[in-house]
């Protein structure tokens, strides 16, 4: 008796696995056609993706296209990608609201890219590639590039894409990165700021700063408290260039200025270019810790006069005085007024 039992246990449990077997053989899903494009939790609504920015701006990613389902794509397709402002649009205005466009991210500029419109995925294959081109030679990461993606659909086309936006689209924000670009970690930097025209002593500070790319060996950074948080307007006003030389240092011009007056005790400088949120701001913090500092700053046009003046002589000489070569002084920009003018104007 216990013999039948036990072979009545055994012709039920592989009747119940090939009934299983049988069931997965159908497709338990919809065969759909989706990026692999996942978006963050808490993000900002787009897909970051990182290239390497090589010297002369060209780099590939290769975007993943999904046949979904629990089976095996038996269907040779060729899935056709559109670009999408669209659809970035209206998650500018969405996130950012219409009334602030310097928030905006920006869709990636037509020179700057190249894909093929079609991708053919094979019988058998569930996962294609679509290579992207990239040109990025002397992009601005001032804006924040976007390239915005669709799935096209069509009832002629042996597909459908997937009727969830977040698969069938991909908002690809493209961040270009070098040796020297990313997050630094800046919470040991402090930052003061003026209030009503006068330092605030309560200084402030940023978790990080984050490097952009301009080239193979240079990054901006944004000064103070700036971040992408601000429009667009008020970031560009603060960009801080970093050029990183071959053996890994790097210098700037601001920098080397403050380095040389902190280092040699230099009091007064009278440069030819002067960065105000670097330099300037550098001699008024220590002007109010009771440092004996200065600027005389002519400006280009005094500067520059100089120079124009000898190249009136310096042309006529070079074209043997065949050429007449007449100096226009620009004149001076500013106006000033002297004690001893202003006892006179009194005096009258």
């Amino acid at each position: 008796m216990k013999n039948i039992y036990a072979y009545l246990m055994i012709l039920a449990t592989v009747t119940l696995s090939a009934a299983c077997n049988n069931e997965w053989e159908d497709e338990q899903y919809e065969q759909y056609i989706s990026f692999k494009s996942p978006i963050p939790a808490g993000g900002e609504g787009v897909t970051d993706i990182y290239v390497r920015y090589k010297e002369d701006g060209k780099v590939t990613y290769r975007l993943p296209i999904v046949v979904s389902g629990s089976t095996t794509n038996t269907l040779d397709r060729e899935v056709h990608i559109a670009v999408d402002k669209d659809t970035l649009e209206t998650l500018n205005i969405e996130r950012f609201s219409i009334h602030r466009p310097g928030l905006w991210y920006t869709a990636l500029e037509e020179d700057k890219y190249d894909f093929p419109k079609t991708v053919h995925i094979s019988a058998g294959s569930s996962v294609e590639q679509l290579n992207i081109d990239f040109n990025l030679q002397g992009i601005d990461m001032l804006e924040k590039w976007v390239l915005p993606l669709t799935i096209v659909d069509d009832p002629s086309y042996n597909y459908k894409s997937h009727p969830r936006k977040n698969y069938a689209k991909a908002l690809l924000r493209v961040i270009p990165f070098n040796n020297y670009s990313g997050s630094y970690t800046s919470s040991a930097m402090k930052v003061y700021t003026y209030i009503n025209g006068k330092p605030d002593t309560n200084a402030r500070t940023a978790n990080k700063r984050t490097g952009y790319v301009i080239n193979d060996n240079t990054v901006f950074f944004y000064a103070g408290l700036i971040s992408e948080d601000l429009d667009k307007e008020v970031r560009e006003k603060y960009k801080i260039n970093v050029h990183f030389n071959e053996d890994g240092t790097w210098s700037d011009y601001a920098t080397e200025i403050i380095r040389e007056m902190e280092q040699d005790g230099v009091e007064c400088i009278i440069p030819g270019e002067v960065i105000e949120w670097t330099v300037l701001s550098y001699i008024r913090d220590g002007i109010s810790l009771g440092k004996n500092l200065a600027c005389i700053n002519p400006g280009h046009f005094n500067w520059e006069e100089l120079g124009a003046r000898y190249a009136k002589d310096w042309l006529m000489e070079l074209t043997e005085n065949k050429v007449s070569v007449f100096y226009v002084p620009t004149g001076d920009m500013w106006k000033y007024q002297t004690k001893k003018s202003l006892f006179e104007q009194k005096s009258e």
